[in-house]
């Protein structure tokens, strides 16, 4: 554990208590270390294992310094924390649980937390039916381009489309690609290669089951 992530998450949630001694239902109920663990277990029990490539191409698109700092400061773990506070949750809030979660798992248990349960339009949450429901196969099977194109739906899944936005969902895949260049994940030529190549998705796109 990092000192620095103890100190400023003690910052954070002593301000957090102090802005809101007005006010006693509305104090901060983040889950405590043995709870994060706890619905990691369980979220995490029926995951897929996800390919490297795909890893990285999610690490490029959303925080591709994630490696090199305190998990708990990384936009990938407060997209987790999101999914775990009720709706009108303060920005101080969201920052703590951001910190607790980095402060009780890994930076390979958050990014897989993340890369299982993130939206990625077509009804999907998580790489593993994404990849189905995009491409017509199983996760272990995504090439490069298949990869980067699927860590680009995050930040927009409709705009995105690649049916109904070819040319905008090819620029965000190109754009993931170069990142993940720029982090060391993969060489030019490799980068070059998939972004001269065609997106080529099933037709039509499915959705997701809910129990996928």
């Amino acid at each position: 554990m990092h000192l620095l992530t103890k100190i400023v998450t003690a910052i954070i949630l002593t301000a957090i208590s102090t802005s809101c001694v007005t006010a006693q239902d509305a104090e901060p109920k983040l889950p405590s270390p043995d709870q994060i663990r706890q619905l990691y277990r369980e979220a995490s029990a029926n995951w897929h294992t996800i390919p490297d490539v795909a890893l990285q191409a999610f690490v490029g698109a959303e925080d591709r310094h994630f490696y090199e700092r305190p998990v708990g400061i990384s936009t990938i773990t407060r997209q987790i924390g999101k999914r775990y506070l009720l709706p009108g949750a303060g920005v101080l809030q969201k920052i703590a649980l951001a910190f607790a979660i980095g402060e009780e798992l890994s930076h390979e248990e958050v990014l897989n937390w993340y890369v299982n349960q993130v939206f990625l339009g077509q009804t999907c949450f998580g790489v593993s039916s994404a990849a189905t429901a995009y491409f017509g196969i199983a996760v272990d099977d995504l090439n490069l381009e298949q990869a980067a194109y699927l860590a680009a739906l995050p930040k927009a899944p409709v705009e995105f489309n690649p049916v109904k936005s070819y040319d905008r969902a090819v620029e965000r895949r190109n754009f993931v690609l170069k990142e993940m260049q720029e982090s060391g994940f993969i060489t030019a030529d490799d980068a070059q290669r998939a972004i001269q190549s065609d997106l080529t998705v099933v037709e039509p796109l499915v959705r997701c089951k809910k129990d996928q």
